[in-house]
């Protein structure tokens, strides 16, 4: 062996035997050598303050869930009174002073012009045509007076509800 390694081997040995000697002197039985037996023999009971800081926190925990629900709900009641589920309260929230037998009726003269529109313009009787897809006329019909009765009035009532809100009408 060389005698520059024998000097870190001997060093390295004087420092081991220094470091030991230090450990047994200092080493008592204080509470953080108690702390680091406990930890190194697995035992994680350490003591009233975590129990107390993981009840807190589970406490903490449950708050803040029972805050989120509340605020879902709160957010769903929130739709559901800004987006009325039924034709009344959408006529109501439009602005409308009608009854629903009105509505109805209103529904009923505008499939009637759609329909007249569409037999006026000739579509109605010849059919329609587009992209080789041919529609014959009394289908044609029909889809005006379905359009006409059930989404054009719908689409209206909305239309107003948004511009009454100030907000723009939004597609879909």
């Amino acid at each position: 062996m060389s005698p520059d390694i024998m000097i870190y081997a001997a060093a390295g040995l004087a420092f081991i035997a220094i470091a030991g000697l230090g450990l047994a002197f200092a080493g008592g039985d204080n509470a953080s050598s108690k702390r680091a037996r406990a930890i190194a023999s697995g035992d994680s009971s350490g003591g009233g303050r975590r129990r107390n800081a993981d009840a807190v926190g589970d406490k903490r925990r449950k708050q803040t869930q029972q805050m989120l629900t509340k605020l879902r709900e709160g957010e769903k009641e929130r739709k559901k009174a800004i987006n009325p589920q039924n034709l009344e309260a959408k006529i109501r929230q439009a602005g409308l002073e009608m009854s629903m037998p009105t509505f109805y009726m209103a529904s009923l003269v505008s499939a009637i012009m759609f329909v007249g529109l569409a037999y006026g313009s000739g579509v109605g009787t010849a059919g329609f045509s587009m992209f080789g897809l041919v529609v014959p006329g009394p289908i044609v019909l029909a889809m005006a007076g379905f359009v006409g009765l059930v989404g054009f009035p719908r689409f209206v009532l909305g239309f107003l509800s948004a511009f009454l809100r100030g907000k723009p009408a939004r597609i879909g």
